[in-house]
């Protein structure tokens, strides 16, 4: 609280405008870091590991994916390249919540960086028999 004292202190009538800008963008900083826990994003290396990491399972990945807020039940198909399955060529998903775009989303980014592949080769579709309301 001295720190703000003495930087208000330091500032004069014309640029309270602005130091009251200054102000409000610390305080959310730090708000926002409290309310995200200020957990380190994950490292380029920690997702190149997962990328390149072969022995991922695609009935483990569906249930990682079920768990994606609003996701539902997950059904999983990824089609490769060829048959070692070293290179993704595309996945199915269809889950219970794909009738919201953002779920849609949701997976496709969560696939898109667990395989290792761009969005467009990924299709999301919505399982039969789940109501939508």
């Amino acid at each position: 609280m001295e720190i703000l004292k003495k930087i208000t202190s330091l500032i004069d009538n014309e640029n309270k405008t602005m130091m009251a800008v200054l102000i409000a963008v610390v305080i959310l900083s730090f708000g926002l870091m409290f309310f995200t826990g200020g957990n380190e994003p994950i490292s380029s290396n920690t997702l190149s590991a997962v990328k390149s990491d072969s022995s991922i399972e695609d009935d483990d990945f569906a249930s990682v994916l079920s768990a994606i807020d609003g996701a539902g039940l997950v059904n999983l198909f990824v089609t490769y390249v060829d048959a070692d399955k070293t290179q993704v060529k595309g996945v199915i998903i269809v889950a219970e919540g794909a009738s919201d775009i953002n779920v849609v989303f949701k997976l496709q980014s969560a696939a898109a960086t667990a395989y290792g592949i761009s969005i467009d080769q990924i299709e999301v579709f919505e399982m039969k028999g789940v109501s939508t309301q």
